[in-house]
């Protein structure tokens, strides 16, 4: 048993979750939030590598299932870059695929919320 707390709990951890994690997405799911518009198309195709270009995608599909930004481990979102990579780019090997620097990372999240129409950070960014 945890020990006790004097904070209120409201939500479980698995609803905690579900609010402000990384989305779990089934085949389907990945389907349809890593479809591109074809405003997106051409944000994707003005990126100049192929690691950032996927990296973005991720980021536009997360944000159009949960309305907010994310840090994750390539580790993490493994299945949703293999599908990225599978219906968007020719890369031969999920080896290719980079990390994304939190530089590029912050730029990605103002582009997105740029073609959202979105200003300001009032969405939150979950680390």
């Amino acid at each position: 048993m945890a020990p006790e707390s004097h904070r209120l709990s409201i939500l479980t951890a698995q609803e905690v979750d579900d609010l402000y994690g990384l989305p779990h997405f089934t085949e389907e799911d990945r389907r349809l939030y890593f479809a591109l518009s074809p405003a997106e198309h051409d944000l994707v195709d003005s990126v100049h590598t192929i690691s950032v270009a996927m990296h973005l995608i991720l980021q536009l599909g997360y944000f159009k299932a949960k309305r907010q930004f994310f840090v994750y481990a390539r580790e993490t979102v493994t299945e949703d870059l293999e599908h990225v990579r599978l219906r968007h780019f020719p890369v031969p090997d999920m080896a290719d695929i980079k990390g994304l620097s939190k530089p590029t990372r912050l730029e990605q999240q103002q582009v997105i919320l740029g073609c959202w129409g979105a200003t300001g950070q009032k969405t939150g960014v979950r680390n």
